[in-house]
């Protein structure tokens, strides 16, 4: 009785090892995700320019809806830095993995600081960083999430209701950046 005892609680482990750090499969913490949470999880965070980091979650994570985003948990098709802090737990199919949404909003927050520390940047210098350096369309990554911003952003944060369910227009589709 003992052996079979054992002979399950190896198994068991062993299938727990094998399977349990598989980061394929999504994590348990990819619950929908409301626009409204999102941004009030950035404000929270302290981050500069909420309504443009709000607008880049939503155009790297496809809506919500990417493999990187369900898989990882990352909103802002982030990698695992090499110089910086990071609260990322490793990384899966090139990208960082994190235990939950809000940890890639952390993460981002880390991200600002370490690149921006010690001095004050203008929202236009902001964009300009994100247009060299952020996505790999360059130039028109600010552009798209202005587009974002515009269509979907006010202050009081109160979406029409046709983005509310979190559905967009195909118009707003093609502006996602795939990673």
């Amino acid at each position: 009785m003992i052996t079979k005892f054992a002979s399950i609680l190896v198994l068991t482990t062993a299938t727990f090892f094998a399977t349990g750090f598989n980061r394929e499969e999504p994590t348990k913490s990819t619950e929908k995700i409301a626009y409204q949470s999102l941004y009030e999880e950035i404000v929270k965070q302290g981050i500069e320019y909420p309504e443009i980091v709000w607008a880049q979650a939503i155009l790297e994570s496809g809506n919500f809806n990417s493999k990187v985003f369900h898989k990882n948990n990352n909103l802002f098709g982030m990698k695992m830095p090499s110089r910086r802090n990071t609260v990322a737990l490793g990384t899966s199919s090139g990208y960082a993995v994190y235990e939950s949404w809000q940890e890639s909003v952390h993460d981002y927050k880390l991200y600002q600081e370490y690149y921006f520390k010690d001095r004050q940047i203008s929202k236009k210098s902001y964009y300009n960083h994100l247009n060299r350096s952020y996505c790999e369309i360059g130039g028109q990554y600010s552009q798209r999430v202005k587009s974002i911003i515009s269509k979907m952003y006010s202050p009081n944060f109160k979406t029409p209701d046709h983005l509310s369910n979190g559905v967009f227009g195909d118009d707003l589709n093609k502006e996602v950046c795939t990673n």
